[in-house]
């Protein structure tokens, strides 16, 4: 069997490896040929994007698209698909290879190694959406399967920022208002075809998004249920998984624990491999009081996707929770990395630091607190009483006098009292 990898620059785009995918799988069809496709993806958000847009462009091209996710119940994907009539007309999305089970996780990768010629012989058409990790242990563990590929293509990381003139969905205020109006513009507009039906579920969820961030828990909620709907009438278990996650969000942000850990347990059984999905769980859990099963679904996160830095400072807070301190430490130093421009989790690695007894090294981490966000005046005051431990009166008072000053509504005299905290947060040394 002729193989090949795909020989991509470090700029290559989503967009053209997806092309390169779209082309191995039309020969494929043309000629009624297997196609073994391997793709490598770096985040499960991705995989995510990846997966919708390739399976559009398949379905308009007369392909059903059938997601197998493996397991320790079904890891032997070749025999699986012997037993199907309709592989012909079905390209299979595999992934999850990791799960398969048996001695150090390895039924899958045997199974690939023994049965790869039935996937030969059924002309079988199948992209394995990998990870690093997964893809580096592929041509050791089932090497006569890795000789049977025809392509391998590695998708680049997530591009941080949005097309021009579009709001993200955790946008506030007068942005908040746009991207409302232009999601609700661009839904009026939409076909009523299955082929718009995920962009559809795009738009609703991202709507969701944006009310329940504006606190407007009821119709966010609605749209949620609306969601589900629509995902569950496609068929598609990520596109479900998506759509019970933010009914599971929703909920637990309206205060019904047991309706958010129930959706977000049920997005989890979906989409096993959605690491957003586990991230969501595990604050579900801690809002519960479920503190074991928070820290669990946590580090399931973070072994599926270790770049979300939402999930490394909820770790954070679960291990702050149970007073293992110095690995809550580490959790919001990672988060910090990854996201530095987040105030709050800099606060609270400040606040863990003087909770372990080191008021100096907390001083840095409030004080970038306070440079991203001056209005905390729980932070103003914990970086006083840091001042004050480390024998810096001036400096301990003025950040006092500050908090005072947030805390009490302005008068009409104005606030030229302000003048005297400038640079308090900068500078909290003598």
């Amino acid at each position: 069997m002729t193989t090949s990898a795909a020989s991509l620059s470090a700029g290559t785009t989503l967009e053209e490896c997806l092309e390169i995918l779209l082309a191995e799988l039309e020969l494929a069809i043309r000629w009624d040929r297997p196609s073994l496709l391997l793709a490598v993806y770096p985040t499960e958000t991705i995989r995510q994007q990846a997966e919708t847009a390739l399976e559009t462009r398949l379905r308009a091209l007369g392909q059903n698209v059938q997601r197998l996710l493996i397991s320790a119940e079904q890891f032997d994907i070749a025999w699986l698909l012997a037993q199907r009539a309709d592989v012909g007309q079905t390209v299979f999305f595999v992934s999850g290879l990791r799960w398969g089970g048996g001695k150090d996780g390895g039924n899958a990768y045997r199974a690939l190694n023994l049965r790869r010629e039935l996937f030969v012989e059924h002309r079988a058409r199948l992209v394995f959406w990998l990870t690093p990790q997964e893809a580096t242990a592929l041509p050791r563990r089932a090497p006569d399967f890795w000789a049977f590929r025809h392509r391998v293509v590695e998708l680049p990381p997530p591009v941080l920022s949005l097309p021009p003139n579009v709001s993200p969905p955790s946008a506030t205020g007068a942005d908040a208002e746009n991207a409302i109006a232009l999601r609700t513009a661009m839904l009026a507009s939409l076909p009523e075809t299955a082929e718009a039906q995920a962009t559809r579920l795009t738009l609703l969820l991202e709507l969701v998004s944006l009310y329940r961030q504006r606190g407007e828990g009821e119709r966010a909620l609605a749209l949620a249920r609306q969601s589900v709907q629509l995902a569950e009438q496609t068929g598609h278990q990520a596109d479900q998984a998506r759509a019970w996650l933010e009914l599971g969000l929703t909920a637990l942000a309206n205060g019904d624990k047991t309706t958010a850990q129930q959706a977000c347990q049920r997005a989890v059984a979906l989409d096993a491999v959605n690491a957003r999905a586990w991230e969501s769980l595990g604050r579900v859990y801690h809002a519960c009081g479920q503190s074991a099963a928070a820290l669990q679904a946590w580090q399931k996160s973070l072994e599926l996707d270790p770049h979300q830095a939402d999930a490394w400072a909820s770790l954070g807070d679960g291990y702050r929770a149970q007073g293992r301190l110095e690995e809550a430490r580490r959790a919001y130093r990672k988060a910090t990395h990854l996201a530095p421009d987040v105030a709050s989790w800099w606060a609270r690695l400040g606040e863990t630091l003087f909770e372990a007894g080191n008021a100096r090294a907390a001083l840095r981490p409030l004080q970038k607190a306070l440079q991203l966000d001056e209005q905390q005046v729980h932070v103003w005051e914990l970086l006083a009483r840091a001042c004050e431990q480390l024998g810096r009166s001036r400096q301990a008072e003025r950040a006092r006098q500050r908090a005072q000053a947030l805390a009490t509504p302005p008068s009409p005299a104005g606030t030229a009292a302000d003048g005297a905290f400038t640079g308090a947060a900068n500078n909290p040394g003598d």
